[in-house]
């Protein structure tokens, strides 16, 4: 492996822990549904905006692919929305374990993610074409 490569796996690495640290972060603060859409929906929005910008590898490594990659979470998402439905018990409905949770709310949960993430994103770029005015 080249010492670039090496380099930018390292910045991955690094940039991963510090996003999944800054996810438990937002964890602490909220319910675990509620900080998984917290989270995938600031993080759409931060990689929205530097998308657009002209970044290095390096920091791209580091933030887009790392720390944002480690911030986000789809398979938490995927796991909340299809174990818990499926299993018909879960968190989505804020109850732990004890209360069921409907395929509908699921599904809207779900929907209201992926929305809220694309939404994020793009208001991400245009706060940046905003801003390159």
């Amino acid at each position: 492996m080249s010492s670039a490569r090496s380099h930018h796996l390292l910045l991955v690495f690094a940039g991963g822990a510090a996003g999944s640290l800054a996810r438990w972060a937002i964890s602490l603060g909220f319910e675990s549904h509620l900080a998984l859409l917290v989270a995938n929906v600031l993080g759409a929005c931060l990689l929205g905006f530097l998308s657009c910008r002209l970044l290095s590898d390096a920091t791209r490594a580091a933030v887009c692919t790392g720390a944002l990659g480690g911030f986000t979470s789809f398979s938490s998402l995927a796991q909340l929305v299809s174990v818990d439905a499926l299993m018909g018990t879960g968190e989505l409905t804020g109850g732990g374990a004890t209360q069921p949770v409907l395929l509908v709310e699921a599904v809207a949960y779900a929907a209201v993610s992926i929305a809220g993430g694309l939404l994020g994103a793009y208001l991400g770029m245009g706060k940046l074409r905003r801003a390159a005015r």
